[in-house]
């Protein structure tokens, strides 16, 4: 599905002018019971959620410069971490000392850290929007003011608004 309306040229996120146009994939979240079956295995899981998910594609979405420096410094701090930890992980994994058990536990928490950096580095994880469930709306929970008031004016001026 497509975006039918066209957007503001206002930054969703951060309520400043467009400096650029992006094609977006929006997806909706997964249903709660999709958790369940993890302990089943994380296929399962997988599965479910792609079966389950409703998506909208928004052509032309708004993105600002502070929304790429963002992108950029969660990809680029994520990648880091990562490599950090995995050049670090092989010194201490063997080692039997109480301080190369606190290096892994540490080396464990900076590849989740990481791991949940580059996850929310995605375009549609900076905008912080999702699809409901009917498919119908992108949803904006901390849109910025200007966005908003932009949309209001715009779907109250739209025909056959009341």
């Amino acid at each position: 599905m497509t975006a039918a309306r066209d957007l503001p040229r206002v930054c969703a996120r951060h309520g400043r002018p467009a400096d650029q146009l992006k094609s977006l994939r929006f997806s909706s979240r997964p249903p709660a019971w999709t958790y369940a079956l993890i302990p089943l295995g994380l296929l399962f899981f997988l599965i479910a959620i792609v079966v389950m998910r409703n998506d909208v594609w928004a052509p032309s979405w708004p993105w600002c410069d502070r929304c790429g420096r963002l992108r950029v410094v969660r990809l680029l701090t994520g990648l880091a971490l990562f490599a950090g930890a995995l050049a670090v992980l092989p010194s201490v994994a063997d080692r039997r000392e109480t301080a190369a058990t606190v290096v892994t536990a540490v080396v464990v928490l900076a590849l989740a850290l990481a791991a949940v950096l580059l996850a929310r580095s995605y375009a549609t994880a900076i905008v912080g929007a999702h699809v409901t469930r009917d498919s119908r709306w992108v949803r904006i929970p901390r849109a910025h003011e200007r966005f908003a008031a932009e949309v209001r004016q715009d779907v109250a001026s739209a025909p056959g608004a009341a």
